[in-house]
């Protein structure tokens, strides 16, 4: 079973730099990770990235079912569920991502407490501002 985990971040304020953080799972065990620093944006793009990112890599990687977590309700409640993205600095990319969504056979995505995304978190900082700048 494949469960793909991602977080945005955003530093050294919101709006600051932005990171991302992909963490991707077989059986699980962590199979691959990705890490990038973004230019400046929100967190919320930040996290709308990231969920970009791990369909991205899904895609490239022939991914037909799989289980996407994340802990933004904007992000997977607005691309995966009911709610409408409607701010100009996130529906394009929101669009990208329902685009995305329509290469996949079975997705299962839920929202889970932050505390259980350690590691995507870990790597959505990596090449921010250290944290002594804010």
């Amino acid at each position: 079973m494949i469960e793909i985990y991602t977080d945005g971040a955003c530093a050294p304020t919101n709006p600051g730099k932005m990171g991302i953080g992909v963490v991707v799972y077989k059986d699980g065990r962590i199979i691959d990770t990705i890490s990038k620093a973004l230019g400046d944006g929100t967190s919320n793009q930040a996290e709308l990235y990231a969920l970009q990112e791990a369909l991205l890599y899904a895609k490239n990687n022939s991914l037909d079912a799989f289980t996407i977590k994340g802990d933004s309700k904007l992000a997977y409640f607005g691309t995966f569920g009911k709610w409408r993205i409607s701010h100009p600095n996130i529906m394009g990319i929101a669009q990208q991502i329902k685009a995305l969504l329509k290469n996949f056979k079975s997705i299962d995505w839920y929202v889970i407490p932050r505390e259980y995304n350690e590691v995507a978190d870990e790597l959505s900082t990596r090449g921010l501002p250290p944290s002594r700048w804010y």
